[in-house]
Order: structure tokens, then C-alpha cells, then sequence
């Protein structure tokens, strides 16, 4: 099912690169040299977008992360997806879950709003860091 999604998703963006799978079964699609979107299916059929954003600025670190935790707040600034940081506690990263059952209209829709947010809160992240970099 998701691989059926991605082909069509990938088709209406007019992506040439072909689909394929990660050793973890994740398919990735890029859209700037820096916003790579990941999107695989859990064991729990459910389809998950991830994207890690940005690293996490070195000063002020704690602030930024309580503007994340704003954010996060009922997925207001969010679109509802979550965000956290990667296993190495390094880097901001964006995922949320969808049914296994949503229909393509649905999915393109997730999909647009996920990448849409992604960018955004990159641009955050990013923004953050520099006029926070002590130079």
C-alpha cells in the first residue's frame, strides 16, 4: 500500500529518481540538498514521514528547545506532527504517523503540509543558531 502511495506521489511531483528501499525498508525523497523526507511503514502497519532538520544550536540550546516544546504544544505549530531530537541527541528532527489505510488524496495532502512544516521549522532551527552564534 505505501509503496503504491510513493509511486504516485512521486509521479504527480514529477520525481525521475527511482523508488528505493533503504536497508531499513524506508523509501527517502529529496527536495532540497538539505530536506530529505524518510517514509516507511511500522511493524504496526503504521506509515511514519521523518525528517531530520537541522543540528541543534550550541548556545542556548535549552531556549531553542523550549520553543520547540511551544511548538509541539497540540501540534499547533506542527501541522500535528511531532518533534524531537535523533538517537545521537544531536540534531532537531520532524515525524509523524498516518493510518496504513488513507487514501492518496489524504496522503499527498500529509505529505505537502509534513514538508511544508519541515522547511519551516529548519528555517527555525537554522535562524536560531546563527543569531545565537556569538559572532
Amino acid at each position: 500500500m505505501m509503496e503504491r502511495l510513493l509511486e504516485q506521489l512521486k509521479k504527480d511531483l514529477g520525481l525521475q529518481e527511482p523508488l528505493v528501499p533503504h536497508d531499513d525498508g524506508s523509501y527517502v525523497l529529496d527536495f532540497e540538498p538539505d530536506l530529505h523526507v524518510a517514509v516507511y511503514q511500522h511493524v504496526d502497519e503504521v506509515i511514519r514521514l521523518y525528517c531530520k532538520l537541522a543540528p541543534l544550536p550550541k548556545e542556548n540550546c535549552g531556549e531553542f528547545l523550549h520553543t520547540c516544546m511551544v511548538g509541539n504544544l497540540l501540534g499547533r505549530e506542527t501541522g500535528g506532527a511531532s518533534l524531537g531530537i535523533d538517537a545521537t541527541e544531536q540534531n532537531l528532527c520532524l515525524s509523524y504517523c498516518l493510518p496504513s489505510e488513507i487514501n492518496y488524496r489524504e496522503f499527498r495532502d500529509a505529505f505537502e503540509d509534513f514538508v511544508n512544516y519541515s522547511d519551516a521549522w529548519r528555517q527555525e532551527a537554522l535562524l536560531f543558531a546563527e543569531l545565537n552564534s556569538g559572532n
